[in-house]
């Protein structure tokens, strides 16, 4: 909305001199005031008024609006579902939400409130989050991952921090949203997955995971050191190129088969190893499910059983 200007310095100058000339005139009657200027100034003050009532309202109503604006930002910061933390462009926690302090289990008003974030992460953390808070260096995809916070004096936790600079009036001014996600989970997969590949490299039987397509994920390192199959040609390779060719047709159907009932199941082939020998493997399949009960596909634990069925000859079912 626009307005008329009203010159404040031109309009008391003149009123001064209308009060002037007013008091001038009481002692001596035959000095006139001019009625004319006195109209025209209180028209223009009563102008000035009306400017000021509509400023002043739209003052309030703008206040009223930046109050809502914050509260909503409160709110919404209050109630993220992660930890969430404000700090200054030196390190200085500005605020934290009520998430922060649950998992440091401290009080966000005295204990974390004007405090050092880096304080609040392990040494090697610290190095890597300093220069992007002060605006030094722009975190990779706005993410700093697997920094150690330390939510206990003999417990630290994995999380990710990504960072969000708040932009201000003044860089001096100017701060940082820093949201903390909890890697714990994704470490003990990984872990979890070390230590299971681990178990079976350490294990004589021939091991293969394969999906609900029947490409190759994984074989273990029997698997490898049999066949001579490289560990970077197990993910998406053919496996069935080493069943002996008179077998290959036969494997392929029967566990396509097999993997639409997605029941457990045992094959026995002839499998080649590295050298182009083959040997007699019975395959023990096992299905495959997601936390959800989702088919994913099939581990394999193939055993070699070629002195048993070359002392049996007949038996190879």
């Amino acid at each position: 909305m626009s307005h008329s200007k009203v010159n404040l310095v031109a309009l008391r100058a003149r009123a001064e001199q209308a009060i002037a000339r007013g008091q001038a005139s009481r002692p001596n009657a035959t000095v006139a005031v001019d009625q004319g200027d006195v109209t025209r100034l209180v028209e223009e003050l009563c102008v000035y008024q009306a400017e000021l009532e509509i400023q002043n309202e739209e003052l309030v109503q703008a206040q009223v609006r930046i109050a809502g604006a914050l509260e909503r930002y409160r709110l919404l910061f209050e109630h993220l579902p992660l930890p969430a933390l404000v700090v200054d462009g030196l390190g200085f926690i500005v605020e934290a939400n009520r998430q922060t302090a649950d998992l440091l289990g401290l009080s966000r008003h005295r204990s974390l409130r004007g405090g050092s974030v880096f304080q609040l992460f392990d040494f090697d953390s610290r190095a890597r989050l300093r220069p992007v808070v002060q605006r030094r260096e722009k975190p990779p995809s706005g993410a700093l991952n697997f920094l150690g916070l330390q939510v206990a004096a003999d417990r630290t936790l994995p999380c990710d921090v990504h960072v969000m600079q708040l932009r201000a009036a003044s860089k001096l001014e100017e701060n940082s949203l820093l949201v903390l996600v909890d890697r714990s989970a994704d470490l003990a997969l990984r872990e979890s997955e070390h230590a299971w590949r681990s178990l079976a490299d350490s294990s004589d039987a021939l091991i293969r995971i394969a999906d609900r397509d029947l490409r190759c994920l994984y074989v273990n390192r029997a698997w490898r050191e049999l066949t001579g199959w490289a560990p970077e040609a197990g993910a998406g390779g053919d496996w069935s190129a080493h069943i002996h060719p008179e077998e290959q047709a036969r494997c392929r159907d029967e566990i396509a088969r097999r993997c639409s009932d997605r029941e457990p199941f045992s094959l026995d082939y002839r499998l080649r190893r590295g050298d182009g020998d083959y040997r007699w493997v019975r395959d023990l399949a096992t299905p495959r499910h997601d936390s959800a009960g989702r088919f994913l596909g099939y581990i394999h634990q193939c055993l070699d059983i070629t002195d048993r069925v070359e002392a049996s000859p007949l038996v190879k079912d």
